[in-house]
């Protein structure tokens, strides 16, 4: 049988060289260590074992459960929102890692190997330290390159609804302080039980679990403008009370608004 040493017509060539690795708790670690900075890097692959958690970019919010994967450039990620069993990786790369979009949460099936692919890269230390770097890049590209294989072979096609979904998704975003499911099934004439899962399957989280994700997002900018009270921010979200909304945005962030605002720093 033949043995391609070169990418054949079509095929992908990624070369990736792992610049850091965290498992949950190196991460927390490495946070409370002020003199620890991130390396530089261009991407960044976050991996959820077990737990939820909402992945933290400048540019956009995931909430992310346990076999998710996401891609993003490293400078773009800021923070999860809470511990949890996940790995992050940080790597450089010549060309775009093949088969996962930046910013889109996947769905990945775990296999045995996974873990232990992962785990050689903080127990085989014994190795010279010459080929160290070179042994972890290629760990790290066979774990990548397995899973996105894994991936291809598992991955659903999109429903018959997927443009109408990335419709409502649109509008969710502009009307997020008023609409409600019942609405959105109604705009596609779907029983708000069929709307449901189809919004699921197609986005992987709830339509009542997006349109808070989209709520709280407005509401962190929102928190930036000093001369409006946390009171006025829960009306212009359309939430029934002020409680209600500490509580939501408290769950999803660990702080309280009032708190959450007066930390600048993680106020992107």
């Amino acid at each position: 049988m033949k043995k391609y040493l070169n990418p054949p017509d079509g095929g992908t060539e990624f070369s990736p060289r792992l610049a850091e690795i965290f498992n949950g708790d190196t991460y927390q670690a490495a946070k409370t260590n002020s003199a620890a900075q991130p390396v530089k890097a261009d991407y960044i692959l976050i991996r959820i074992i077990e737990g939820s958690i909402v992945i933290i970019l400048k540019s956009a919010e995931f909430s992310a459960q346990a076999g998710s994967l996401l891609l993003a450039d490293s400078k773009d990620f800021v923070d999860i929102s809470s511990p949890c069993a996940c790995w992050i990786m940080r790597f450089n790369s010549s060309s775009a890692p093949p088969v996962f979009e930046k910013k889109t949460l996947y769905t990945v099936p775990f296999a045995p190997e996974e873990t232990e692919l992962l785990s050689k890269l903080f127990d085989e230390r014994e190795w010279d330290e010459r080929l160290f770097s070179s042994f972890c890049s290629g760990v790290f590209a066979l774990y990548y390159l397995e899973t996105a294989d894994r991936y291809l072979k598992n991955k659903n096609p999109v429903t018959p609804y997927h443009a109408e979904i990335c419709e409502t998704i649109e509008y969710i975003k502009g009307h997020s302080d008023s609409v409600g499911v019942a609405e959105l099934a109604e705009k596609l004439h779907l029983s708000e039980r069929m709307f449901r899962k189809i919004f699921s399957q197609e986005t992987g989280s709830s339509p009542n679990a997006y349109i808070q994700k989209v709520r709280l997002g407005k509401a962190r900018e929102l928190l930036k403008d000093p001369t409006l009270s946390v009171g006025e921010i829960s009306d212009m979200l359309g939430y029934s009370s002020q409680f209600h909304f500490c509580i939501a945005f408290k769950k999803a962030y660990g702080l309280s608004p009032s708190a959450y605002r007066k930390t600048p720093s993680v106020i992107l």
